[in-house]
């Protein structure tokens, strides 16, 4: 709670408006010197789990039966907690989490304490410019579009990462393409773009991208901005 209220505090907003950023000294466009993503993955660890989890639990239900053998990639996974929830309900699924170092620490705490370490793994990297693998049944790019860099580049990224008959997961912020809704995400990441970082992707440009690669959508949800998408 705290750290929302810091990251999102809007204390200085007369200021940021009149005269804009003091200093702009972000290294990385991406976000990687202003989020600090350890304490937002600490943050989310309970709150993924009124609602989000089980919304999930059920589109990935839908894709694969209950004993086939599932491949996945966690992306930008945090604390890994959707990749921990479908090795719970598939017996036969193991799972990578990727992911900087300092959250990865957070990732395997979290999977010893679920007791899945034979089955869910963690990798350290950089998913942007870091080879995070192929092969896989169904990718998790839950939260992390924002972050990923060149869109049409990770949508290349992601879909050549799949098995020919593999899914991909992606959950989005809903931003439109004027950039003022949905209003809970635009107040709440109204303060890294009044200190000067333009991070939000729109919808249309993320869902462009990734058919423009090839990929075709299974299902939408606009409600929750969660979209499954497989290959052609």
């Amino acid at each position: 709670i705290i750290y929302w209220r810091d990251m999102t505090s809007l204390e200085n907003l007369t200021n940021l408006v009149k005269m804009g950023p003091k200093n702009v000294m972000f290294k990385d466009e991406n976000g990687s010197d202003f989020f600090d993503f350890k304490a937002m993955c600490q943050g989310s660890r309970n709150s993924i789990y009124t609602g989000r989890v089980q919304n999930f639990l059920m589109l990935v239900k839908k894709l694969f039966e209950p004993e086939k053998k599932i491949r996945i990639l966690d992306m930008g996974g945090g604390a890994g907690l959707l990749s921990i929830e479908i090795v719970r309900n598939f017996i036969n699924a193991d799972a990578v989490v990727f992911d900087q170092p300092s959250v990865t620490d957070i990732s395997g705490q979290t999977i010893k304490e679920y007791g899945v370490l034979s089955r869910v793994k963690t990798k350290d990297g950089n998913f942007i410019t870091d080879d995070i693998g192929s092969g896989y049944d169904f990718i998790i790019a839950s939260g992390v579009m924002d972050f990923v860099g060149d869109i049409p580049s990770m949508a290349s990224k992601l879909y050549n990462s799949l098995d020919k008959s593999g899914y991909l997961y992606v959950n989005t912020h809903g931003i439109n393409e004027s950039f003022t809704g949905p209003s809970r995400y635009i107040l709440g990441w109204l303060s890294s773009r009044l200190n000067g970082l333009a991070i939000l992707k729109p919808d249309h440009m993320i869902r462009k991208a990734l058919y423009e690669v090839g990929f075709e959508a299974v299902e939408i949800s606009v409600k929750s901005n969660e979209m499954i998408l497989k290959k052609r």
